[in-house]
């Protein structure tokens, strides 16, 4: 006989064996042994390395791809069967080198758990909040020039790295929006837009993860940071 599961749980830390677990599906509590746990579960939470990676894909380019093509090294007696295996193994020109966090979210499988960080939407100020906002800026920043004069010191420096630093920072009526974690897994692979309808578990209600916004992701082991 033959079974088939496709089931989340959630396991308290114990040191006893088996393991009670909570079958988040139906609710009901089970017993698992560690070496299944160890062998058989992925955790959504736990990694054993991580990687720093870009938010896009790195792709090869040209230079890189002729690099790779002068490391071959053939003897004499080399065959062509050999030489065109080789040369096939060489990346070409806009193939992935390094995947990105949106890529390796997209590839990861539909149910299979998972920890997400990504920014929430922003929140647009009101009129009133924005020009508040710039008050508040101009203020500080009359407040820090008048130091600068009262101590006599460069007061043109001053007035530069005041707007430079609102050049760098400059005021926007959108706030960003705060970073939520999500422990949970993919609903759908193919949206319309950048946001994935997810499950999350420690709610057990949809939230939607806008692949855009990702900063840190946990999966199979893997800690991906930006």
């Amino acid at each position: 006989m033959y079974y088939s599961e496709f089931s989340r749980y959630r396991i308290e830390p114990s040191r006893q064996e088996p393991r009670t677990a909570t079958h988040l599906e139906s609710g009901e509590k089970v017993k698992i042994g560690n070496g299944y746990l160890e062998s058989f579960l992925l955790s959504a939470e736990d990694y054993e390395k991580t990687i720093q990676v870009g938010r896009e894909d790195k792709l090869w380019t040209p230079k890189q791809v002729q690099d790779e093509l002068s490391k071959l090294k053939f003897g004499i007696n080399v065959g062509i069967q050999e030489i065109a295996k080789a040369a096939r193994e060489v990346p070409r020109v806009g193939d992935v080198r390094v995947r990105g966090i949106r890529s390796i979210f997209k590839s990861i499988p539909l149910g299979e758990v998972f920890t997400v960080t990504f920014q929430k939407k922003g929140v647009k100020l009101t009129d009133r909040q924005f020009k508040k906002k710039q008050e508040e800026y101009l203020a500080e920043a009359r407040e820090r020039l008048e130091k600068k004069q009262r101590w006599k010191e460069g007061i043109l420096d001053a007035a530069l790295e005041e707007i430079q630093h609102l050049m760098d920072n400059p005021i926007n009526q959108v706030e960003a929006g705060a970073d939520r974690t999500l422990i949970g897994y993919k609903m759908e692979n193919n949206p319309k837009g950048s946001h994935y309808m997810c499950m999350d578990l420690e709610i057990m209600e949809n939230r939607l993860v806008n692949i855009s916004t990702i900063n840190r992701l946990v999966s199979r082991g893997v800690k991906y940071t930006l």
